[in-house]
């Protein structure tokens, strides 16, 4: 019984450390924080952050999500009606169906967590808006015609989409938030 009392405690302190780093990411564009593992895995560290009882999700990552799932007791949900999006393959179809809220209710819209490798092609873009000093160059695993996509979703601010890019490998997270703009260099 005391094994398992500490791991929760260590699950929770876990968990502290990675909310932490997702507000950053998320209200810092271009930046790039840091998750530390739970269940010896990036992916299920984040998510274990982001799901709780009164949230869905979709899992169509590589990851299995059962024990998570057990724990945190989100609904599992289709592409269409999730709140979050766990995907290790962003596309267009992912961009065009998550829903993104209304005027009156921009938080019912859903996270996207693009979760990728270090063989991910990256491109280079110029951020702009809400927590970027100015503008800046960063590289972020999106193709062009998927960034024309995001900004689309995103052009009737507060309806949108946000996404967090983490690498799977080394736990790096960046975010892009409803209000940043970008072009391509």
């Amino acid at each position: 019984m005391q094994d398992n009392k500490l791991h929760l405690q260590d699950l929770e302190k876990i968990n502290r450390y990675n909310f932490r780093a997702l507000c950053d990411a998320l209200s810092r564009p271009g930046s790039t924080q840091n998750l530390k593992k739970a269940f010896h895995s990036y992916s299920i560290a984040c998510a274990s952050v982001l799901l709780y009882a009164e949230v869905s999700y979709i899992n169509l990552t590589n990851e299995d999500f059962w024990a998570l799932h057990s724990i945190c007791n989100a609904k599992q949900e289709n592409l269409e009606h999730a709140d979050y999006i766990f995907t290790n393959n962003l596309d267009s179809n992912i961009l065009s169906n998550a829903k993104r809220g209304s005027f009156k209710d921009p938080e019912f819209s859903a996270t996207i967590i693009f979760c990728f490798d270090d063989n991910c092609m990256q491109n280079e873009y110029r951020l702009e808006g809400a927590g970027i000093d100015g503008s800046i160059i960063q590289k972020y695993p999106l193709q062009e015609e998927l960034m024309q996509i995001f900004l689309h979703n995103n052009q009737h601010f507060p309806i949108g989409n946000e996404i967090y890019f983490l690498n799977t490998q080394n736990g790096e997270i960046k975010a892009l938030s409803r209000t940043t703009k970008m072009e391509v260099i």
